[in-house]
């Protein structure tokens, strides 16, 4: 290059200028994010993740029912186990390991205050956006881009996931890394590097959550129609590779932990399931992806977004061959999960988070489907609508849950080091998932304690009488005690949130237990 040529890696002013405009949008969407990101408690989900990453298994659920257990396990990060009893401890959950071994790594960095924790799933939100907007500016133009990354950093669903401690920003993250580097292999030809991130990614999607498997063979369809490509044969072998080091690692555990998944289908059974609510269901996920999940669409105002989500894009291809990864992407996610509720007769297509994959392709194609300055208008205006209900969701803040650092609160406070803690339930690790939240936010738990479904039998109830004193967490006390103790009675209660309660048992007199 000579002396005063211009430099072709230079950005030019325009490019600096969209640049610019990303990192305001990215600014807005951490904003987003950030704001009263610990307000609520950890849910019962978020927590169950974080004690995987403890590398615990199912220690928790060892505990013994209708028995008073003077020393409860531990549940924290203090004196866990190392990091690779999580391989070998996920035998009561139906997620692989990749969330829960990064989710450790955070916390040895980070700490483990609920702010920590789901700070990792907002960086991946927020990492998501950018990603989002290079692979949309690769195929349709920065403009395109901007639309898209627009959506991600602002829309209702982005916010509320990002605001959770689950692995399901991780998951579009890895998604959107698989779809760019398979963008840019398609437009500037392969490379070692980029085989090797596109295999990587595969292999960590797989990794990450089962339901990916739909995205990565909607990918795979991609590669395979690029006809006349040389680097189509590479490509399949590297997402080949990635495939197969996830199967050679994992399979072992899926394989030994099968029986979990009938008895998880079982949950999400509906007698009501079948091809017409299923397609009413996916009919509204483009609306509850772009604005408020948590409205209750009717079918008919949510058939404008599907139509130009699911039935454009193939009127499209001839002119716009580069929606087809987005569109496959979508379709593959969602096809996978319908055909699980079809065989199964559950309703898992209608649950977000499971065609939360999606999301990342629905904004593409919703950002480049329509062309020319009415696609731009009409993204602009998409946009306008996803941020009102996005600022909405931020001045309301997260969805209320039940007060878990409350009630840890009253514990330390009311209940003695000696005192029996009953916590109760109706189905058999209720009481276990109870304990494990409230024993995070206690700290350094002490307290014995009995989890109780049942009635305890004759020489439970006589120990429980000899103790000092006896709490019980649960529900509503006065018929709860009744359920659980008959004849005991109800001493100082302290209620709090939607469901738990705190209260004092008092024993029958002695004439009565005789």
């Amino acid at each position: 290059m000579t002396a005063g040529s211009p430099n072709p890696a230079a950005l030019s002013p325009l490019r600096w200028f969209h640049l610019l405009l990303l990192l305001l949008l990215l600014l807005v969407g951490a904003w987003a994010r950030r704001d009263r990101i610990d307000r609520q408690s950890l849910s019962i989900d978020e927590y169950w993740a974080l004690y995987l990453a403890t590398g615990r298994g199912d220690e928790v659920f060892q505990i013994p029912q209708r028995v008073i257990v003077d020393s409860p396990p531990k549940v924290g990060f203090t004196g866990a186990p190392p990091w690779w009893h999580i391989w070998t401890g996920l035998d009561s959950t139906t997620h692989p390991p990749l969330y829960h071994l990064g989710l450790r790594g955070w916390v040895d960095l980070f700490g483990e205050s609920d702010r920590a924790v789901r700070a990792m799933s907002w960086l991946f939100g927020i990492g998501a956006a950018a990603v989002l907007f290079d692979g949309v500016r690769r195929t349709a133009g920065p403009w395109r881009g901007l639309a898209a990354a627009a959506f991600m950093a602002v829309v209702p669903v982005q916010i509320d996931f990002s605001q959770a401690a689950r692995p399901y920003t991780m998951l579009i993250f890895l998604g959107l890394i698989l779809c760019d580097v398979l963008i840019a292999i398609d437009r500037r030809g392969p490379s070692g590097w980029k085989l090797a991130v596109l295999g990587c990614a595969t292999g960590a999607l797989a990794l990450t959550h089962y339901f990916s498997l739909g995205a990565i063979l909607g990918a795979a369809v991609f590669v395979m129609t690029r006809r006349g490509v040389r680097w189509r044969k590479p490509a399949i072998l590297a997402m080949a590779a990635g495939l197969l080091f996830a199967v050679v690692l994992w399979g072992p555990v899926f394989f030994k932990t099968r029986h979990l998944y009938d008895a998880y289908q079982d949950f999400w059974k509906d007698p009501d399931a079948g091809l017409r609510q299923s397609a009413l269901a996916i009919v509204k996920i483009p609306i509850r992806l772009l604005l408020d999940p948590l409205q209750g669409w009717r079918w008919f105002t949510a058939v404008p977004l599907a139509v130009l989500v699911f039935a454009v894009p193939p009127l499209r291809l001839r002119k716009s061959p580069d929606i087809l990864l987005w569109w496959l992407w979508t379709i593959g996610t969602i096809a996978v999960i319908a055909i699980v509720d079809l065989v199964h007769h559950s309703t898992m297509v209608g649950v977000l988070r499971y065609v939360f994959l999606a999301s990342p392709a629905v904004y593409a194609i919703l950002a480049t489907i329509i062309p020319g300055r009415i696609g731009g208008i009409t993204a602009a205006v998409l946009v306008l609508c996803a941020a009102v209900y996005g600022a909405s969701r931020v001045q309301a803040g997260p969805e209320p849950g039940e007060d878990w650092k409350s009630m840890a609160h009253l514990i330390g406070q009311h209940v003695g080091p000696h005192d029996v803690v009953a916590l109760i339930g109706y189905y058999p690790n209720e009481p276990a998932y109870d304990y494990f939240v409230i024993a995070h936010y206690a700290g350094d738990w002490k307290n014995p304690v009995i989890f109780l479904t049942g009635p305890p039998d004759e020489r439970v109830r006589g120990q429980l009488t000899g103790r000092r004193r006896v709490w019980m967490v649960g529900h509503a006390a006065g018929s709860e005690t009744a359920r659980l103790l008959p004849g005991w009675g109800v001493g100082a209660a302290f209620g709090i949130g939607r469901r738990n309660a705190l209260w004092l048992l008092v024993p029958p007199p002695i004439s009565e237990m005789r």
